[in-house]
């Protein structure tokens, strides 16, 4: 931006990216940027279409163009009950236009995926001790809370990474929602549980937040009994996921500091929520939804 003028953001993909990805990301958000009460909170195309541009290397990368969003990332800011609350506002409403897209791209397996973490059982083995220990139990939760349930819950395309550093905040609410590259199929709920195992780290006052966030997000696409109970595994289950790709990042780049940064706050969090049964955090998700406890 220069002297006031208008910022915008370039974005260069990976070569390895496919040009139907990015086709279907800009789908996506033309989709959610067709409702009046999300138009603000979601980037602007300025490309009429996806061009190439070949790199240093002289290897292709696709080019598009989006609208700034201004504010501070969610992760870098003191949350607070209003930004909470605008955060769960945001998701359900999220969820409800999410209920009309379809697009074949998102029908894809993702490594990050809450609801399918068969993968994660045989890398436990690479940790030791306690946190061993936990994660042996989330994936035991998992199998209990989630993939016996995963038939009883409503899918759809789902953002599938509102974490803290995709979050912009501005004038003490929630102002953009970034990144749609990890966007797939999945179980709706997944967005709210992605959320909460960020929003969640860091936070001294657990159960407020809980309550802030969910809250907002019933009030705006009611959840159901059968989504409530396996909410808290899957969230679980991406903090689970976050620890395992972090210690085989290392174990494959060990000099490379950046890696461990959002580990090292959800062992954290793992470590707290593994003092907490998982059937009392269902009734407490119950009561805050209105279900009979």
């Amino acid at each position: 931006s220069v002297k006031n003028k208008k910022k915008y953001v370039l974005k260069i993909s990976n070569p390895s990216e496919k040009l139907n990805i990015l086709e279907y990301q800009d789908e996506l958000i033309k989709h959610l940027r067709s409702d009046n009460n999300l138009k603000k909170l979601i980037p602007q195309l300025f490309h009429s279409r996806i061009v190439k541009y070949l790199d240093k290397k002289n290897r292709e990368c696709f080019v598009r163009i989006l609208s700034y969003i201004d504010g501070n990332m969610y992760g870098d800011i003191k949350s607070n009950k209003n930004i909470e609350k605008s955060l769960g506002e945001l998701l359900g409403k999220i969820s409800i236009k999410l209920k009309s897209f379809f697009n074949s791209v998102g029908y894809r397996k993702f490594i990050w995926d809450p609801s399918n973490v068969n993968w994660v059982k045989k890398e436990i083995n690479i940790f030791r001790g306690n946190k061993k220990i936990i994660l042996l139990k989330c994936f035991s939760e998992y199998n209990k809370y989630v993939k016996s349930n995963l038939k009883n819950l409503r899918y759809s395309i789902t953002h599938s990474d509102p974490n803290n550093y995709n979050l912009v905040v501005k004038n003490n609410k929630i102002n953009g929602l970034l990144d749609y590259g990890d966007s797939i199929y999945a179980p709706t709920i997944n967005d709210l549980a992605i959320c909460l195992s960020y929003a969640l780290m860091n936070n001294n006052n657990i159960y407020s937040t809980l309550k802030n966030i969910i809250l907002e997000y019933h009030n705006n696409f009611p959840i159901n009994e059968d989504e409530i109970n396996s909410l808290i595994s899957l969230c679980k289950s991406r903090l689970m996921i976050t620890v395992v790709m972090a210690k085989k990042q290392r174990i494959k780049y060990p000099s490379n500091k950046y890696l461990s940064i959002s580990e090292n706050d959800a062992w954290k969090l793992l470590e707290k929520l593994d003092k907490i049964p998982t059937q009392l955090l269902i009734y407490v998700i119950r009561s805050i939804c209105g279900f009979n406890i």
